[in-house]
């Protein structure tokens, strides 16, 4: 059957009332003007003059995240894994996209990491976290993410030895990256 999407919120004013919304309705959800994206409680609102759903938006955010971590010209193809951290896997000609999802010291963090053909980390994109303002969040920076571009297997804290700097007050958070790292890095490996 047809979707209705005439009751839907149509103004950032009534933002708040999606919250109610069904599944099926958010899918629909759009605004008819021009488009902005909005986030409440991590979920992204739309507001698009040709009604980009949340499946559009989802996409389009999980292929910046891939061509972040691992740039390529070509395709990302879906790769079928089963791991209870790895939440998806996709190679291409490059090497390999893991999103893994791990806890961190406040919430579930959601990564993409990049891992090329030697089984070297290429990018780490942080997709969605609920960690603690100024401690945590900071793990969204480009300048702390970047050390982790360049390292591969065996990767840890400097505080155990290894070459990454924990973010200060956030070592928890540190350490749920660099083990997603090491998850990214050993799936790689697996998948080929």
């Amino acid at each position: 059957s047809a979707r209705k999407t005439e009751a839907l919120p149509k103004s950032p004013n009534e933002i708040e009332q999606v919250e109610a919304l069904t599944h099926e309705q958010r899918q629909d959800f759009h605004f008819s003007v021009a488009r902005e994206v909005y986030t409440r409680n991590g979920v992204p609102f739309v507001r698009t003059s040709e009604g980009d759903t949340y499946a559009d938006i989802a996409a389009a955010k999980t292929a910046a995240a891939y061509n972040e971590v691992l740039p390529s010209t070509g395709e990302y193809t879906p790769v079928d894994y089963s791991d209870a951290n790895v939440t998806a896997v996709a190679k291409c000609a490059e090497g390999t996209v893991v999103e893994v999802s791990i806890s961190g010291s406040q919430s579930m963090l959601a990564l993409a990491i990049g891992v090329d053909n030697d089984g070297v980390i290429t990018g780490v994109s942080v997709i969605d976290h609920g960690e603690t303002p100024g401690l945590g969040a900071k793990s969204t920076e480009a300048e702390w993410r970047a050390q982790f571009v360049g390292q591969s297997s065996g990767l840890a804290l400097d505080k155990k030895g290894g070459e990454v700097a924990a973010l200060t007050g956030a070592t928890i958070t540190s350490q749920a990256i660099v083990d997603a790292c090491q998850i990214a890095i050993d799936t790689a490996a697996n998948v080929g």
